[in-house]
């Protein structure tokens, strides 16, 4: 064989449309039963000739070839014997020279006979082992050949847009079993060996061939249609993990066929768990292969976490079997296209498991991750849906969140707008219309279209022109809300900045007037830069709120006017639930940006629109206002307003703790065990009394039984007596095995004992113990920012014990360190204490000029943030939180130290800024 490097630039990766497949022939041998790596195999294709040509090209990768024969069709005569080719490595191209030029539509069957080694990653066709009961490594064989990876095993014509039948047959070892994407045809079994033949595929993809050797066990699974098997490790299945998937995948599939409107079209699916996958799972027609903890529930799984367990396996077991329909009956002619799969997967998994589970509440995804997910990507730099390349190094980037969370989230949007029925109506023509065909988006659009005339002759819309405008830009834009007389004037733009993008933008919008948050068909579709709407055509009043994008189904966020802003707030304070609990949400991430990035709003409003959490009972709401919070609980860590700002943390979950308790009790709803997550979590944090003794109690009770249970490290330590933790220092110090010893480590440092703190920060430099150099520097990094004490001390340990710490860290390590203090400091006294330790490290040249900088630029961002919104704070805490004469007092004397040294702080800031 000759090998080509090729130098010439402009050819392209994708195969020449000279030829095509009509049907494989496909003999794989293997002996992993015996942990022999090494594979033979022989390829038959039936190949039909599109256009004149004397070459064939297929791909080719990592594989010996021994021989390539010609036959005619019948396959009995030889046509030619032992072809010459060459291989391009760079685009994994065999070129095959014909005896002679083949014209159009002649056929013949190309032979080649090959070998090759299983690969040791899951990609191609690769060798894993597990551990057996006895200790034993048990050796398996699997595929996985999405994207380009089935040329690992045949040479093939390996592009997602190229479809062919193909009849596998495996010889594997007798004490095995082969299991593929049909059912077994016939089993042969000899003294050594054993023959496994499979059915003929439908027309697929060859990415979708996938077959497993092993000597796996399965379950049958319950109430399904057809025979769907659960395999995974004789101990999974001997530990009754399998029966969870086993009780749901037959309701999974029924719910599919039943909401599109077609069968799928295989007698059997299979369901494979294997210990050593890449990614979560696959979507091989009829052999779907998973990671074993997207499919098994754990018998070692805690009660707490089954839940979250439980809806992940059924969200990936729903997605797979999803792309039965979309990706493997149709499927995108390129990988641009690949949104066309994964998209409807996307929506539809998250879409059918809450019809089937309304109880776990899966359409709140979309709020708390699909979107945020999406729109995080979804910057400038980021590609469009449709976004073209063949670059092989580009290619994964289609099974980004571009390819995944935001197709999901714009086909939702287009899902609202003509309406669930209407929208699976044009899935079913979609699918019927193509079925086992590549498509194009121009066939989903096709079929969109017919269904939604057939519902909607009057209301005429041009469906694939409005989803274009978002298939082919990328970005997502922000829709700015002004108040201007008697209009609304609206304008688009892309968020964060614009090259002049416009997109077709479905509004919806309820009012104080008309606050009906269940219509998400669009009332007007926003296609122009910007707009004016009367008050009269929506029926707006000068008074009203208005909220745009009813439940969040539209890809764009909301810049409301000041105005605007504050009879929202209003409405919530005073009564919420007029309101959507989506909408609720996401204004929680509309004021974040009102006021860190727009500038409509300040600390003031952020403040006020919390203030009614104290009777928000829905859990995705606090989900979305972890972003105020987190950022008011760190900018105002240690200054004067801190101990209020934890009090009123503590009024707005108080409220929940007393209704629901700190520990799930059997039988309560999902949303209940989310709200109560997320209000324990920040009571606790914000050092609630109640929060703290209950976990206290429970450390003390699992010290005692040792009985797993799940326990706030953090909040047990705030209030633990010296004698425990010396106890638990000593043994963390003592022994690398003990169970619990990062957790604890993590934690030591949320103690509110000075002592304590001492003990534990001393630990750092005590090379007594055992601890490792990176648990050393993390005891110095982390604690500082667990309590306004825990800074102190560390500031103080550092100073006292300069020398040590200079003999026993490393440059990087105390750098490290003092950017972590930094982060914690918002206050002028500590930005002394920590200047004056910096100075010090500086002038032995521990740390250089340009740590300093950056350890400066971080404080100096946070005083800052101080100077813009510290007097905003100020005046709503006094206004909302009554404080005493002692502690107005107090208050008082803080802020005039704080005064006093904030001229000199500014002085440095601007220094340093103009630098």
């Amino acid at each position: 064989m000759e090998i080509l490097e090729q130098s010439n630039q402009n050819l392209s990766y994708r195969l020449p449309i000279n030829s095509i497949p009509l049907s494989y022939e496909i003999i794989i041998k293997s002996n992993i039963h015996e942990n022999d790596f090494e594979f033979s195999g022989k390829v038959n294709i039936h190949v039909k000739i599109v256009e004149i040509t004397d070459t064939i090209i297929l791909h080719y990768r990592e594989i010996e070839i021994e021989k390539i024969n010609l036959y005619f069709i019948d396959r009995k005569d030889l046509l030619s014997y032992d072809l010459a080719y060459k291989f391009i490595k760079s685009h994994d191209f065999l070129i095959i020279s014909l005896p002679r030029a083949f014209s159009k539509s002649e056929e013949f069957n190309l032979e080649i006979t090959y070998y090759g080694e299983l690969k040791n990653e899951p990609l191609g066709f690769y060798a894993a082992c597990y551990i057996d009961e006895s200790g034993k490594s048990v050796y398996y064989a699997a595929t996985k050949f999405q994207i380009d990876c089935a040329r690992y095993v045949m040479p093939c014509y390996d592009e997602p847009g190229i479809r062919a039948p193909m009849r596998l047959t495996i010889i594997h070892g007798r004490n095995y079993h082969a299991i593929s994407n049909m059912e077994v045809e016939e089993k042969e079994d000899f003294i050594d060996f054993c023959i496994t033949k499979f059915q003929q595929t439908p027309p697929m993809q060859t990415y979708l061939l996938a077959f497993v050797i092993s000597n796996f066990q399965f379950v049958n699974a319950k109430a399904s249609r057809i025979p769907q098997r659960i395999f995974a490790k004789p101990s999974s299945i001997l530990n009754d993990e399998a029966h969870f998937a086993a009780d749901i995948v037959g309701l999974i599939l029924k719910a599919q066929e039943e909401h599109f409107g077609i069968e799928y079209p295989l007698k059997k699916l299979d369901h494979v768990a294997l210990p050593h996958f890449i990614f979560g799972a696959m979507e091989n027609f009829g052999l779907i292969i998973y990671l074993e903890r997207a499919l098994l529930i754990d018998e070692y799984l805690s009660k707490e976490n089954e839940e979250g367990r439980k809806m992940t396996i059924i969200r990936i077991i729903t997605h797979e079997v999803l792309h039965q329909f979309f990706g493997n009956i149709v499927s995108p002619k390129w990988w641009n296209y690949t949104w066309l799969s994964e998209g409807l997967a996307t929506l539809y998994e998250i879409y059918i498991a809450n019809i089937i589970f309304p109880e776990y509440n899966f359409m709140n995804r979309f709020i708390t991750v699909n979107m945020p997910l999406s729109f995080n990507e979804d910057i400038m730099g980021s590609w469009s849906m449709s976004h073209y390349t063949e670059q092989p190094n580009e290619l994964r980037n289609y099974f980004s969140k571009i390819g995944f969370e935001k197709s999901g989230c714009i086909l939702r949007m287009f899902q609202e707008a003509i309406t669930p029925t209407t929208f699976a109506k044009g899935l079913n023509i979609y699918l019927k219309n193509s079925f086992m065909k590549a498509v194009t988006p121009s066939d989903l659009h096709k079929g969109l279209q017919k269904a939604y005339n057939l519902d909607y002759p009057s209301k005429p819309l041009n469906i694939g022109k409005l989803m274009s405008s978002w298939e082919n830009q990328a970005g997502y834009p922000v829709v700015t809300v002004r108040i201007y007389g008697t209009y609304l004037i609206l304008s688009q733009r892309r968020y964060p900045s614009s090259n002049g993008e416009i997109y077709s933008i479905p509004l919806t919008f309820a009012t104080k007037s008309d606050p009906d948050f269940t219509i998400k068909m669009p009332k007007i579709w926003f296609n122009t830069s910007s707009m004016p709407v009367s008050y009269s055509i929506i029926e707006f009043n000068m008074n009203d709120w208005i909220i745009f994008n009813i439940q969040q189904v539209g890809y764009y966020r909301v810049d409301y006017d000041t105005k605007l802003w504050r009879v929202i707030i209003n409405q919530l304070i005073e009564n919420a639930n007029l309101i959507h609990s989506f909408n609720r949400a996401v204004l929680q991430d509309e004021i974040y940006l009102a006021w860190t990035d727009f500038k409509r709003v300040t600390a003031f409003e952020c403040l006020d629109i919390l203030s009614y959490f104290d009777k928000e009972d829905e859990p995705i709401a606090w989900s979305k206002a972890q972003a105020l919070m987190t950022n008011f609980h760190n900018r105002l860590f240690g200054t004067c307003i801190f101990r209020k700002l934890l009090e009123f943390f503590q009024n707005i979950t108080n409220p929940h703790i007393n209704a629901h308790g700190f520990e799930a009790i059997e039988g309560e709803s999902s949303s209940i065990k989310s709200l109560r997550i997320s209000t324990k979590a920040w009571n606790c944090r914000v050092l609630g009394v109640k929060c703290l003794t209950h976990e206290l109690l429970k450390l003390k009770k699992y010290l005692s039984t040792r009985k797993k249970i799940p326990i706030d490290f953090c909040a047990a330590f705030r209030n633990l007596d010296e004698k425990t933790f010396d106890y638990l220092i000593n043994l963390v110090s003592i022994n690398l095995q003990f169970e619990n010893r990062e957790n604890f480590l993590n934690t030591f440092g949320c103690s509110l004992n000075e002592n304590n703190l001492r003990k534990f920060l001393e630990m750092s430099i005590n090379y007594d113990n055992v601890l490792t150099e990176i648990e050393r520097k993390n005891i110095l990094k982390n604690t500082p920012g667990k309590s306004v004490p825990a800074l102190n001390i560390t500031l103080e340990f550092i100073r006292e014990n300069y020398i040590i710490i200079c003999s026993r860290m490393t440059s990087s390590s105390i750098n490290e360190i003092l950017l972590a203090i930094s982060a914690c400091i918002n206050t002028h006294l500590h930005i002394s204490e920590l200047e004056a330790i910096m100075l010090k490290f500086m002038r032995d040249k521990v740390i250089n000029e340009e740590n300093l900088l950056c350890i400066r630029k971080q404080y100096l961002g946070n005083i800052k943030w101080q100077s813009d919104n510290y007097n905003a704070v100020e005046s709503w805490v006094l206004r909302n939180i009554k404080l005493n004469k002692k502690e107005m007092k107090k208050y008082n004397t803080c802020r005039e130290i704080h005064n006093m040294n904030n001229h000199i702080v500014e002085t440095k800031k601007r220094k340093f800024f103009e630098t």
